[in-house]
């Protein structure tokens, strides 16, 4: 069985990391799973992702990963088009 590479003083056992993500994070394991601040975590990520136990607030990783994909920049539009289009020749290269 492997155990974590590291002690609770930060020091090195020797052993194997065993990589484990859990599938429900709290907003602090949240802002470490995003490298988002815990502060804009709870200012952007919608009440329909969390779920409250007992006071606690927890957040599906897979239900933020798709989240932060809905919003993901850069796309490229004429490809998309495309694809909306029924793959039609991509509007800048029409003529006018």
């Amino acid at each position: 069985m492997s155990r974590p590479t590291h002690n609770r003083r930060g020091k090195d056992n020797g052993r194997e990391d065993l990589a484990i993500q859990p599938a429900y994070l709290t907003w602090q394991g949240l802002s470490a799973y995003s490298s988002c601040s815990k502060r804009w975590l709870q200012s952007y990520v919608p009440t329909s992702l969390r779920f409250r136990i007992n006071g606690k607030v927890l957040v599906r990783a897979s239900d933020f990963d798709a989240w932060m994909e809905r919003h993901r920049q850069g796309q490229d539009l004429d490809r998309v088009m495309a694809e909306v289009l029924g793959e039609r020749e991509p509007l800048k290269s029409r003529s006018r």
